[in-house]
């Protein structure tokens, strides 16, 4: 109950940074929607109607009091209310997220739990300098060389578009393997390194050594009892990827013509459609909070130590 007090002052904090950022931005919204050729009395209109002539900490207690009942206000660009707008971008969105976050954990907790074992040796040197490349590699250039293999070359993946899941999962799926590698190769090396450095520490515990002195299997010692104790650290940084991975989403989703959040707000955001900016920034941050609440209850729910500890609490 105290970090759910504690989350909701956060989100308090987010939704009011989410809309300052906007409100100071350059640019009218009023002439942005009407044009350059618009009359004073006729952006005077719109910008009554807008709450723009108000107070910013007056614009904010609307906002706010409105999009806590789920309203976040009209796009008069597109002509939709934002929730309907984000709602089907958020789709596409979430999609990409949580297929990278799949396929990175498929391939980072692997390779980190087997250079672990094998530290300093041969594969683990091996490992260790493909997962620093992977994360030393640019993602808009890491999504050009997959473009230009998979995609010019070898014609084995669409290079642009997204297939919508109604029109058939095999194609879905293939319209989205691009953009879920470029995602997914860099986190799957972050979460190598942290896997394999917190498996070397654990591996070197008394309770590891007894077990292999009791002859247990190597197997059933890496997963059932070194894994599970580094398994702490690696939901806590899963957790905190997923504000990289939303971040991250806006720049692959623009290169691969994805119809997501991201390339929406960047849209919008040359537009000036404030309104929709304001809504996406607030939906982004907010999913972002709560991911890492969701990973500090699973932490406290697996180490029964800080449920006991009054220094965690």
């Amino acid at each position: 109950m105290r970090r759910a007090g504690s989350l909701v002052v956060v989100l308090f904090l987010v939704s009011m940074g989410s809309f300052l950022l906007t409100s100071l931005l350059p640019g009218d919204p009023a002439v942005a929607i009407l044009g350059p050729a618009a009359t004073p009395q006729s952006l005077a209109v719109v910008r009554h109607s807008l709450a723009l002539d108000r107070p910013i900490p007056t614009q904010y207690a609307t906002w706010i009091g409105r999009a806590a009942t789920g309203n976040l206000g009209r796009s008069y660009q597109l002509e939709e209310q934002v929730t309907t707008v984000l709602a089907r971008t958020l789709v596409v969105t979430v999609e990409l997220v949580i297929l990278a976050e799949l396929l990175a954990l498929l391939i980072g907790v692997p390779v980190g739990v087997w250079a672990a074992q094998r530290a300093n040796q041969r594969f683990d040197k091996i490992a260790s300098a493909v997962s620093f490349g992977a994360l030393a590699l640019p993602q808009f250039a890491l999504a050009i060389a997959l473009v230009l293999v998979f995609g010019v070359r070898l014609h084995w993946f669409p290079t642009i578009g997204f297939v919508h899941i109604s029109d058939g999962l095999g194609a879905n799926l293939r319209s989205m393997v691009l953009p879920t590698l470029t995602l997914a190769i860099p986190l799957a090396a972050f979460y190598t390194r942290v896997v394999r450095t917190d498996m070397v520490v654990t591996l070197r515990q008394p309770h590891i050594e007894l077990a292999r002195a009791m002859g247990y299997p190597t197997r059933r010692i890496l997963v059932r009892h070194a894994l599970r104790q580094s398994s702490l650290t690696l939901i806590t940084v899963a957790g905190l990827q997923i504000g990289a991975l939303l971040g991250g989403s806006l720049i692959v989703e623009s290169i691969f013509a994805l119809p997501g959040m991201g390339r929406l707000m960047i849209q919008r955001i040359g537009a000036r459609d404030y309104t929709v900016v304001q809504g996406g920034v607030l939906v982004i941050a907010t999913t972002y909070v709560l991911a890492n609440f969701g990973a500090d209850l699973l932490h406290s729910v697996l180490d029964p130590r800080l449920r006991h500890d009054p220094v965690s609490r």
